[in-house]
């Protein structure tokens, strides 16, 4: 081969390089923008629960671990769920403890659980201030967790406790009157018989016709069946004994009106034979010398000094249901 050939394949030999080496640079991949890649985000990302990448710092559905959900008011904070201010956790629950009615306090106390069962009178149980206790409805009040109106109620007439003789009294507007009579401004009046409250309260008469009779007002006064006197109220006047003027019921009843009210009244009919149904009911006399219990009753004259009323113990017979007309 001449010297010219050998050149020219030297040439060709260096062409046919060049070619290879720009194609290999031709299939090289620069991967500087082919995005981000899939792993974990570790200031996210503490761990994997499903396949997915949760935080147990903060993740709500995960907090600690995977599958401990917090309380729908609740927040996971570094790992453990935390309830809103004022809020205690009971179980899987976040609570008022001052207003959870099954939460009342502590957790799990039930206000009214179980076998608590209906509050009588119509309460309710409510949690307040962390403490069960009864809500009754308007007009009542709470008395040993039974809802009662003190105006009628005659073992909480007024207030609680305050009970009143089922035997004589009855509660009238908050106040224990003798049976028959009525509460008016505080008072017990007999609206059948009392000139200032007659029919109704703060009915007064006067002028033609100052007295009260059957609860209207009219030109005499009635006084019974029930009289009051010293602060004590009763229908039984005793005759028993020498405690009678020992001439008959008649003349039992006419002495009473015409010693306990005034020579003016005299007896309706009506007046019955009684025996007082327990050892302390009230109880009158002619101060006779039967008896000489009970106390005086002022501006009256019987026959050794002032007529009587008590309720000391002791059964006796006598009469009831005197009505005193007084002209």
């Amino acid at each position: 081969m001449s010297l010219q050939g050998h050149f020219a394949k030297i040439a060709f030999s260096g062409l046919l390089l060049s070619a290879v080496a720009c194609a290999t640079a031709a299939v090289q991949i620069d991967d500087t923008d082919a995005g981000p890649t899939n792993t974990p985000d570790s200031s996210t990302c503490s761990g994997t629960c499903s396949g997915k990448c949760v935080d147990f710092k903060s993740d709500n559905a995960n907090c600690g671990k995977c599958g401990n959900a917090c309380p729908s008011t609740a927040t996971c904070v570094a790992g453990g769920c935390q309830c809103a201010q004022g809020q205690n956790r009971c179980g899987n629950a976040c609570v008022d403890n001052k207003t959870d009615l099954n939460n009342c306090g502590k957790c799990g106390q039930v206000c009214g659980g179980g076998d608590a069962g209906a509050i009588m009178g119509g309460g309710t149980w409510v949690c307040a201030a962390g403490a069960c206790t009864v809500q009754c409805p308007m007009m009542k009040s709470v008395c040993t967790d039974t809802c009662v109106d003190t105006m009628s109620d005659i073992n909480n007439c007024g207030m609680c406790g305050t009970a009143c003789d089922p035997s004589l009294e009855a509660c009238a507007m908050g106040k224990c009157c003798p049976q028959g009579q009525v509460n008016c401004a505080g008072m017990c009046v007999d609206t059948m018989t009392d000139p200032k409250n007659c029919g109704v309260c703060g009915m007064m008469c006067s002028g033609m016709t100052p007295g009260c009779s059957a609860g209207k007002c009219s030109a005499y006064v009635d006084h019974g069946p029930m009289h009051t006197f010293t602060n004590l109220t009763t229908d039984h006047y005793i005759t028993q004994g020498s405690c009678s003027k020992g001439q008959g019921d008649a003349v039992d009843a006419a002495y009473f009106c015409t010693h306990f009210y005034g020579n003016n009244c005299s007896p309706l009919p009506g007046y019955t034979k009684h025996t007082c149904p327990n050892p302390t009911y009230g109880k009158m006399h002619k101060n006779g010398g039967c008896t000489g219990n009970g106390n005086n009753i002022p501006n009256t004259m019987c026959d050794q000094g002032a007529c009587k009323i008590g309720n000391w113990s002791e059964v006796t017979q006598g009469l009831n249901n005197i009505v005193c007309r007084c002209l």
